[in-house]
């Protein structure tokens, strides 16, 4: 087939050498994923042969590089990043567009390396949970369209959660339940928007929180924080996230503590394993999907654009919350 040049090349050119109708064609390069994938082979070779552009595109179709993310994760063994990269993997998917995906493994240096070692062309970063300063990713970023998620930083768009309705919304939970001393475990001051986020709300919400420090936000964090949490005098504990709160539900029980009757525990995220265990976890659902998807699309050129503001979230009541029975079981010495 002739390559023809791509300013002189329509849609219809392409639709009638890939012999279907222009609509389909206009839905095969528009939405990948809405036919199939014979046909959407047979309409990416026609428009490739011929050099189609799209209109106001910068790339002909097919071009090497076209549709390049690259997503940056602190850790895929935490539940959360690992949703939000299903979000990121799903929509990038949906648009034809290719994710080269990094882990980072909880350490700052290996980001920042990575961020500086990234191939091109890229035409967007999706970088999660990031403790990197502005400045430093400034210098990494190579002048490459960055979008931060579950953190903010400087001039970036970044896609952030409401944590501060989240946390309003589990402490009048366990307030209306009468619990007045509450305990806050935190997470690994690595993780410093969120943990930030979660402690400005609670200190403005006018309720006894006791703050019980950081701990890697982990199953294991969990476990090493319970006894903390039966020294506090509190009757619930808030948690950092959902694998936190399951190790402290787990301690507790190894303790002969009993979750809800003894003390109430919530966690943050729903995580698929907040539904798992028993009893189940009252958590703070976080749309993390949603904020893969709309990184995705916020890290696509043209020009970047803000961010959404912050996605809702909604607290889930399940059976690891109940009325306040007694003020304090401390450990036994």
């Amino acid at each position: 087939m002739p390559r023809r040049p791509s300013g002189e090349v329509t849609l219809r050119d392409v639709a009638l050498a890939a012999g279907v109708s222009v609509a389909t064609a206009s839905r095969v390069l528009g939405v990948p994923t809405s036919a199939s994938h014979a046909r959407r082979e047979q309409v990416v070779r026609a428009a490739r042969e011929l050099g189609y552009r799209p209109a106001g595109g910068t790339r002909a179709v097919g071009d090497a590089g076209a549709g390049r993310l690259a997503l940056v994760v602190p850790d895929l063994a935490d539940l959360r990043f690992a949703a939000i990269a299903r979000g990121v993997l799903g929509r990038a998917r949906e648009t034809g567009r290719t994710v080269l995906a990094y882990d980072a493994g909880g350490d700052a240096t290996v980001e920042a390396d990575i961020l500086r070692s990234l191939p091109s062309p890229i035409d967007g970063v999706v970088l999660c949970g990031s403790s990197l300063p502005a400045g430093l990713l400034e210098d990494c970023s190579h002048g490459r369209r960055l979008v931060l998620v579950d953190g903010q930083v400087g001039s970036f768009p970044a896609i952030v959660f409401d944590v501060g309705s989240g946390i309003g919304q589990a402490l009048a939970h366990l307030r209306a339940l009468g619990h007045a001393v509450i305990a806050y475990v935190g997470g690994s001051p690595a993780d410093s928007w969120y943990d930030h986020a979660q402690r400005g709300a609670l200190s403005a919400a006018g309720i006894e929180v006791i703050h019980l420090g950081h701990v890697p936000p982990t199953h294991g964090g969990g476990v090493a924080a319970a006894d903390l949490v039966l020294d506090s005098g509190a009757t619930a504990v808030l948690c950092h996230n959902d694998a936190v709160a399951i190790g402290v539900v787990r301690r507790l029980e190894a303790h002969g503590r009993r979750v809800p009757e003894d003390m109430s525990v919530v966690g943050f995220g729903n995580d698929p394993a907040s539904a798992l265990v028993r009893p189940e976890l009252t958590t703070v659902a976080l749309p993390l999907l949603r904020a893969g998807r709309e990184a995705a699309d916020l890290a696509e050129p043209p020009a970047l654009r803000p961010g959404p503001g912050p996605l809702p979230t909604e607290l889930v009541v399940r059976g690891s919350t109940a009325r306040a029975r007694r003020v304090g079981l401390r450990v036994a010495p």
